[in-house]
């Protein structure tokens, strides 16, 4: 019986990825926007202890995974909206756990393999079977067919007819995700590691009476370095609190040097317009000009 493509990568999991804990330096950009405008920005700069990169059956995910060192931090964003609603931004645990490489090959889907690049990768397409009604998902593995080593990852999660969860006199409900990680080889190591994720979600908001209906779409994007790199990780902040309620100094001179989290017009246009001493709206921020 010849292996599968999906079971060559697992034989080699522990060959082309870190299950063991190592370091790694991090950015990390959240936006939030409130029907189209964006109302939150935090970027984030750190160093991160992981216990894994990938969980196997052996390893059951803890809440204590994740050593996390904030080095630097820049947010600012409206603390309610006009409905008097306050978004929960992910904890670094929700996060790091969204940017796991997950598998999505069992029953529940289908699966489609397309060989490119002169045969030396596959895609490894997915999508939920028709029989699952109120939940579709479809993305794509890509794979390295030398190492057996998933390169990329995209999945897309919509939902349909989602009911509503309840926080006072607020109904919402998620209404899609979107995820993908880029995962790039070490020569040091000879490992893989994730080198940028993306992961999106646009949730519908109403109260009990439907007298509104706002979405909230929210977007972060990491980007890591110094894969297993040999420096102290000495904790400062929680992993399981909210990222927006986190309290951390602004450094002026480190966001006006680094050039790798840059703003781009309408967020510049943002800031300027919440730090307007006639914006009405309660505002939470540490820039300090």
């Amino acid at each position: 019986n010849e292996k599968t493509l999906w079971q060559k990568v697992g034989d080699s999991i522990r060959s082309n990825y870190p299950i063991y804990p190592y370091k790694e330096k991090f950015l990390l950009r959240g936006v939030l926007r409130y029907n189209g405008e964006i109302t939150r920005i935090q970027d984030l700069q750190g160093k991160l202890e992981r216990r894994t990169l990938l969980y196997t059956k052996e390893i059951d995910p803890d809440k204590k995974d994740f050593k996390v060192e904030l080095t630097n931090m820049r947010k600012v964003g409206l603390v309610k909206d006009e409905n008097e609603v306050y978004f929960i931004f992910e904890t670094f645990y929700q996060l790091f756990m969204n940017f796991t490489p997950m598998n999505a090959t069992g029953d529940a889907f289908d699966l489609t393999e397309a060989t490119f690049n002169n045969g030396s990768k596959t895609n490894l397409s997915f999508q939920t079977k028709p029989a699952i009604e109120n939940e579709e998902v479809n993305g794509h593995y890509i794979i390295n067919n030398n190492d057996h080593a998933i390169e990329r990852i995209y999945m897309a999660i919509n939902n349909k007819d989602n009911p509503y969860k309840k926080d006072g006199n607020i109904r919402f409900r998620t209404v899609s995700i979107e995820k993908e990680m880029s995962l790039s080889k070490s020569s040091n190591t000879n490992k893989y590691y994730i080198a940028t994720a993306k992961y999106d979600v646009k949730v519908e908001v109403t109260d009990d009476k439907n007298s509104y209906t706002s979405f909230y779409d929210v977007s972060f994007i990491l980007t890591t370095s110094d894969h297993e790199g040999d420096f102290p990780v000495k904790k400062n902040v929680s992993t399981s609190k909210d990222l927006f309620k986190i309290k951390y100094p602004y450094d002026q001179r480190y966001w006006n040097a680094q050039n790798q989290l840059l703003l781009t017009e309408e967020m510049l246009n943002f800031i300027d317009k919440v730090q307007d001493p006639n914006n009405e709206f309660k505002v939470r921020s540490n820039i300090k000009n």
